[in-house]
């Protein structure tokens, strides 16, 4: 029994956590700077002003022509540097939807659902243990007075050998939850340090006492569903494109400068020079008629199967929030029940303290008790944790929880 109890006391004395707790927003954010853009699989800045196309060219030419009246050759070499650029004046439906999706796609947080819900596993498991450990830690320090005290009333012959026993087990139940409860600890912060960066492992913090509202269900997305939207408006897009729609309208400035070299040879005179090259022009396109074209009949198919592909994904998304509401309400019914339960096991145990100080009842029959309270205390704390999971799991889905508005 020493070496156990040297071990909890190792433990508990290994314990370093930091002097400010962390909320789940703050962890949300270390996390999302941890793993953005390097674990983030979409980008996380778009260009979306409007900048030149430029363009370094360079051309050659070297050509030999026979004067039919003459019977004279020309001989030609030219060679050409040009800096051109392209600049969209106005820019088609098919663009400005293409880059509305990449900005949509980019403003999801840098975080995906998967990794969303790991930290919020973590966050809870590792505020249940710590605040559990702090619970059964207390009882130790309490306990372990009344264990030394249970061998001297065992040795005085005040209470019996299978009083000492129980109370001997009680106690080893105790330090058996504190290691099962570092253990967990130990794990949860293991997984949040990964998730966020941190150092060390944090002291972390839940507000509890706010029941916060279920958010509503009825416009919910997740990965999947904003992975078919980016599809689908890029497909919309070319389809748009190849239209020849009244969004298809067109106004593109171009413009080149750069030098040219050119030599010539006819007859006998030579002559050679080096010159500057440049232009500006505007062009103007707008498209009145589409001729067939089987590009735009696979556009089309394209769109109606990501249209279905994204219904489903967006029924799916439903059923799922749809649970996570059931769960959330579930919770909500065990906390009542649970609190009641705690209440009336505190009752009992003032009831014991009462008749153990008039010695009509043990006190283990009092440790008893108290063990019990204990643990629908701890049932009750993970209800309410898991409850918080479950909320905070459906606001990912909402809108406004995905970091963008639709």
């Amino acid at each position: 029994m020493s070496r156990l109890i040297a071990a909890v006391l190792i433990i508990a004395a290994g314990q370093d956590p930091v002097s400010a707790p962390m909320t789940f927003d703050e962890a949300l954010s270390l996390a999302r700077t941890h793993m953005s853009p390097a674990s983030s699989s979409v980008p996380t800045v778009v260009r979306t002003t409007r900048r030149p196309d430029v363009r370094a060219e360079f051309f050659g030419n070297t050509s030999r022509t026979l004067d039919p009246f003459t019977a004279e050759p020309l001989d030609t070499r030219s060679a050409s540097s040009v800096i051109a650029f392209d600049y969209a004046l106005w820019e088609s439906g098919a663009a400005r939807a293409h880059v509305n999706a990449l900005r949509r796609d980019a403003e999801r947080g840098g975080m995906d659902d998967a990794h969303f819900t790991d930290l919020v596993d973590a966050f809870g498991e590792l505020y249940v243990a710590q605040t559990q450990t702090e619970t059964v830690r207390a009882s130790i320090e309490q306990a372990t007075s009344e264990n030394a005290r249970t061998e001297q009333l065992l040795a005085q012959g005040e209470i019996s050998n299978l009083i000492a026993a129980e109370r001997s087990d009680a106690f080893l139940a105790l330090q058996s939850r504190l290691l099962d409860l570092d253990a967990r600890r130990l794990d949860a912060a293991a997984r949040l340090r990964l998730l966020t960066g941190a150092d060390r492992e944090p002291a972390v913090a839940i507000d509890l006492t706010a029941v916060d509202a279920l958010p509503p269900t009825d416009n919910v997305a997740d990965d999947t569903v904003d992975a078919a939207n980016l599809a689908l408006d890029e497909s919309q897009a070319r389809l748009k494109e190849l239209s020849g729609g009244s969004t298809g309208f067109r106004a593109i400035l171009s413009g080149f400068a750069g030098l040219g070299a050119a030599h010539t040879d006819f007859r006998e005179d030579t002559s050679s020079g080096s010159f500057g090259i440049y232009g500006l022009r505007i062009g103007l396109t707008y498209p009145l008629f589409a001729g067939p074209n089987a590009g735009y009949a696979q556009a089309r198919g394209d769109v109606e199967h990501l249209i279905a592909i994204r219904d489903a994904a967006l029924t799916a998304a439903r059923e799922r929030a749809a649970s996570y509401r059931i769960r959330a309400q579930t919770a909500e019914a065990r906390v009542t029940i649970l609190q009641k339960s705690v209440d009336i096991t505190k009752q009992r145990e003032e009831s014991l303290q009462r008749l153990v100080a008039a010695g009509v009842r043990s006190e283990n029959d009092l440790e008893q008790v108290r063990i019990d309270r204990m643990r629908r205390e701890s049932e009750l704390l993970a209800t309410r944790v898991e409850r918080w999971k479950t909320v905070k799991l459906l606001e990912r889905m909402t809108p406004g929880g995905r970091g963008h508005q639709p």
